[in-house]
């Protein structure tokens, strides 16, 4: 769905650009992953941690994703909040209208099963 990107990294440390470089590929793959669940919940949305148990991923590698794509303008804290596993406080993410756009067409150009 989305072109191959960088992870986060330190731009000015060559070992993390290479790092980087070497796990962009599967980055991009968990970015579109961690986008399409949070485009399924609709409006009711998806915090980090929700969608951590629900794709059985890392912290460490779920929020990259999920901070990329708010950089990128298709995800962006609804506003709302519920409580984590601990009964704290997590913001919820829904497709930003952009989002939603590009969700769309995700949907529309996907094979049925």
């Amino acid at each position: 769905m989305m072109e191959q990107i960088l992870p986060p990294h330190q731009r000015h440390s060559d070992t993390s650009v290479e790092a980087a470089e070497q796990v962009s590929e599967r980055f991009s793959g968990m970015m579109d992953t961690v986008f399409k669940k949070i485009g399924l919940q609709g409006s009711f949305g998806l915090t980090d941690e929700e969608g951590q148990i629900s794709l059985r991923m890392e912290g460490n590698s779920y929020r990259p994703c999920r901070v990329t794509l708010v950089d990128r303008g298709m995800v962006h804290d609804s506003g709302k909040r519920r409580k984590t596993i601990r009964n704290r406080n997590a913001v919820v993410w829904e497709l930003t209208e952009f989002g939603k756009e590009v969700f769309k067409k995700w949907v529309e150009n996907e094979p049925a099963q």
